[in-house]
């Protein structure tokens, strides 16, 4: 028995060392390229640069306009995050602690966003109709319609996990109901948000097939988009293209790094029942 548990974490261990590699090795050509030659990158493999050519770096910021990309960015993230939080905290509370089949009902459909895929062609002709596309401001809200759903979703459960007893006893304690979110049930659900943000922030970061349909100007590209325009532009020089990948990944990476453990306790927080 014990021969056979071996043999099985064994082979395991192979599988999984199989998987890190085929991972690993598309980030460490993407690393090295970004130093290369152009010669040299374009061979595609994960030997370290015979020379570190940092000036790859300035040329794609001058090249690819990458400080307006980057703005665009960071503009996208601040307008789209705070609002779906709000939202999603506030409607997780309602939905979770009132009772009945409308309650039920909006839950169930809020839901559906999760599964349901988003169809294009239909989101382009109202955005048209609103005179929202190709517009910043437009771009924000359909990222917060789109990600509302799953932070509901996700806080929701939380909320359910808090038992119903601390509502009872702050408002034996004179607590009205917003005292009561605002006080008792919002700073509970930290955790979550925290992981709700993190993983919006993410995903509205990474985005590159809604701006390319609604935010595809040259003054509203965000950084995903710059490495589709530069390769475009600079096909044959893969080491630019590596290097303008590395400068969109870089800040997300730094961020997981930071937060994964949040994620973790986030996600697994309404597991478990108060």
């Amino acid at each position: 028995m014990k021969k056979r548990k071996t043999r099985s974490l064994f082979v395991l261990e192979i599988v999984m060392l199989f998987l890190s590699i085929l991972i690993i090795a598309p980030c460490l050509m993407m690393i090295f390229g970004s130093f290369k030659t152009a010669q040299e990158a374009n061979h595609f493999n994960i030997k370290p640069p015979s020379e570190w050519h940092f000036e790859n770096y300035i040329e794609v910021f001058k090249k690819g306009k990458l400080l307006r990309a980057l703005k665009n960015s960071v503009l996208m993230v601040l307008m789209t995050v705070p609002a779906v939080e709000i939202l999603s905290a506030v409607s997780s509370f309602i939905l979770a602690r009132r009772k009945g089949k409308v309650a039920e009902i909006l839950y169930t459909v809020l839901s559906m966003g999760i599964v349901v895929p988003v169809s294009i062609v239909p989101t382009i002709a109202l955005m048209q109709a609103l005179h929202l596309q190709q517009t910043k401001g437009g771009m924000a809200l359909l990222y917060i319609a789109m990600r509302t759903s799953w932070s509901i979703f996700l806080l929701t459960g939380f909320v359910k996990s808090v038992p119903r007893e601390l509502d009872e006893a702050a408002f034996i304690d004179g607590c009205n109901v917003i005292k009561l979110f605002f006080y008792i049930i919002f700073p509970l659900m930290k955790p979550v948000v925290a992981t709700s943000v993190i993983i919006s922030t993410m995903w509205t970061w990474n985005d590159f097939h809604l701006p390319l349909y609604f935010m595809s100007s040259a003054a509203n590209r965000t950084l995903p988009m710059t490495v589709y325009y530069f390769y475009g532009e600079n096909g044959s020089r893969w080491n630019l293209v590596f290097a303008d990948m590395m400068i969109v990944s870089i800040p997300i990476v730094i961020l997981y790094l930071f937060c994964q453990k949040y994620i973790v306790s986030g996600m697994t927080a309404g597991a478990v029942k108060g």
